[in-house]
């Protein structure tokens, strides 16, 4: 369960007064390891450290630059013996481009249009 902001808060406080995870996670029926948590937080932060975080990633993963999504496509097609995800991204590699084969499946996908 989420909880907001202010009501960590709340909790927080109740905490550094009573001093009793258990008496307060009966008082607010929450579950004790969030009283600490909140309480570590608020104790080392204040109320900003017990604000929602995002959770949506900073970075598109395996997202590239159409430079190198161009060259893994390349390598894909030049590569005829053994043709497959590791190979290429093994090829890669030796060239100084750090593409997992996981990266390489997805380029291939994408760029070739075969998800539809």
């Amino acid at each position: 369960m989420r909880y907001d902001e202010k009501f960590k808060i709340k909790v927080a406080k109740a905490y550094s007064e009573i001093g009793n995870a258990a008496a307060v996670a009966k008082k607010f029926d929450v579950p004790v390891w969030s009283i600490y948590r909140w309480g570590k937080l608020y104790g080392q932060g204040g109320a900003g450290a017990l604000k929602e975080k995002s959770r949506k990633p900073k970075t598109q993963p395996l997202k590239m630059d159409d430079k190198t999504e161009r060259l893994v496509v390349a390598t894909w097609f030049n590569t005829s013996a053994n043709r497959n995800y590791s190979s290429v991204s093994r090829i890669l590699h030796k060239q100084g481009i750090k593409v997992s084969s996981v990266t390489v499946k997805t380029i291939i996908y994408r760029r070739l249009d075969l998800w539809s």
